[in-house]
């Protein structure tokens, strides 16, 4: 679906491949189909999903920093032109 890249101040990069059903999942997704590293943070629902009788689901996905004491510079999210399509709703870094 998508790469994370991280970059840090010191100019080197840590690279993730996020990819669904694993980091992330579908917002109309069953709890069988949720991501196997994220956890629900919120279910709730929107007209179209009320009439088809589903939910909209939103996941958190936590990634731990391999190098903690680096100051990070900027985050990247490079798609990989697939048929799926992501939305990063925050991000937050510790």
């Amino acid at each position: 679906m998508a790469t994370l890249i991280v970059a840090y101040a010191n100019g080197q990069t840590e690279k993730l491949a996020i990819q669904n059903r694993v980091q992330v999942g579908g917002d109309w997704s069953a709890p069988e189909y949720a991501p196997e590293q994220a956890e629900v943070v919120w279910i709730g629902t929107n007209p179209f999903a009320n009439s088809l009788h589903w939910s909209v689901w939103l996941y958190r996905y936590t990634w731990s920093n391999p190098h903690p004491d680096w100051e990070i510079s900027h985050a990247d999210l490079v798609s990989a032109k697939t048929e799926a399509s992501y939305v990063l709703m925050a991000m937050t870094v510790e």
